[in-house]
């Protein structure tokens, strides 16, 4: 095996900025790389440009399957010891695999990874470490006692510590590979490399950290919102991602390590749907409504109108993720709208969600429900 790392571009449709990605990764040693590009269908001619390019690396055209599938078509082609990918609208740094090929032959790593460029145009970028660890080599104690513990959410930061991108990393390809199998089928929305990274973090055995800016991770204009965070089954995918890691923690049997670490970084995650609207920023989103419990399009009977019932009502109203079809509390208010609690049994509907801070209250509340012949099931 001459090569040493396969580098795969999955392309959809990115015209305006293909050239520059292509150019930048043919400016590295390629006695070292070898280049796959994927064209997954794409319909703007950026299949043309990659074709252009076929006397220097393997060009496979296939019809549209989104990005998973264009990966995995990639890894196909790998027989390298290391693989990585590059997004089709970015462009990395010279020097870039040589450096990180270097780290990764010095401490037989399982991966390295760098930092970023997050860059709008040539004037306006920022540079980011993308990890909130130490440059260095971590070993399998290192790894457990240091990244494990808040790779995937920080309360300090309240974020990630380890940038979950597979752009900025090299890793064995047979690591890669067989997490791949794993979620095969899958449409996740802007997680794929989350539900890759970190439960592939409990397989490896050494990590090399780099906090050299090689990546430039082209972000979209400061005004413009990404799609995926405006879909109209976000919260449905999001969900999905979120139960897919959970499985693969179980599997892993690390689930008490990792649950407060995957329903903060879920909660984040189901928040960033409010860029879809524009005024709803406030401090109500202290209390996320429980849309994981909760089925799209459900009616629901929200009960409780104090801090969280209102944040829970907004939310529900401004998003449309389900219907509340009544809203009732023990003191019924003044705007109409509110009701006393035994309208319940005047309707039918799919859930209550009980809206309240204290626990003591949720129980008595959930025990004046199960009273009133209101399902426990029911009750969330």
């Amino acid at each position: 095996m001459d090569k040493l790392l396969t580098v795969i571009i999955p392309v959809y449709n990115k015209i305006a900025y293909l050239k520059q990605c292509l150019d930048s990764v043919l400016s590295q040693n390629l006695n070292k790389i070898k280049i796959v590009v994927v064209d997954d269908g794409s319909t703007d001619e950026s299949e043309k440009i990659c074709d252009r390019y076929k006397q220097k690396m393997t060009v496979i055209h296939q019809e549209h399957k989104g990005l998973i599938a264009a990966r995995e078509r990639g890894l196909r082609e790998a027989d390298t010891k290391y693989v990585t990918f590059v997004d089709a609208d970015d462009f990395i740094a010279g020097g870039m695999y040589e450096y990180m090929l270097s780290k990764a032959d010095e401490y037989d790593a399982d991966i390295v990874t760098c930092g970023c460029i997050r860059y709008w145009n040539e004037d306006d970028y920022a540079y980011d470490l993308c990890s909130e660890f130490q440059e260095g080599i971590y070993e399998k104690k290192e790894i457990e006692d240091s990244i494990i513990k808040k790779m995937l959410w920080s309360k300090e930061k309240d974020g990630w510590c380890l940038d979950p991108s597979l752009c900025m990393k090299i890793i064995k390809t047979e690591l890669v590979k067989e997490q791949y199998t794993q979620i095969a089928g899958n449409n996740f929305l802007y997680g794929e490399d989350s539900a890759i990274i970190y439960p592939l973090i409990f397989r490896v055995n050494k990590i090399y950290i780099s906090t050299a800016p090689y990546y430039y991770h082209r972000q979209r204009e400061r005004t413009i919102t990404a799609p995926y965070f405006v879909e109209e089954d976000f919260f449905e995918k999001t969900f999905k991602l979120y139960e897919y890691l959970k499985m693969q923690f179980q599997q892993l049997g690390v689930v008490s390590i990792m649950e407060e670490q995957l329903d903060m970084f879920y909660m984040n995650s189901v928040q960033l749907h409010r860029k879809k609207y524009k005024g709803m920023i406030s401090n109500n989103y202290k209390w996320l409504f429980p849309f994981a419990n909760v089925e799209k399009k459900s009616r629901i009977v929200l009960y409780g109108a104090g801090a969280v019932g209102r944040a829970y009502y907004e939310q529900v109203q401004k998003s449309k993720y389900c219907e509340v079809i009544l809203w009732i509390d023990k003191y019924v208010q003044e705007e109409n709208i509110i009701y006393p609690i035994e309208d319940i049994l005047n309707i039918e509907y799919d859930y209550v969600v009980i809206a309240r801070v204290n626990e003591s209250a949720r129980i008595e509340m959930k025990n004046v429900l199960m009273k009133m012949g209101v399902s426990e099931q029911k009750i969330i």
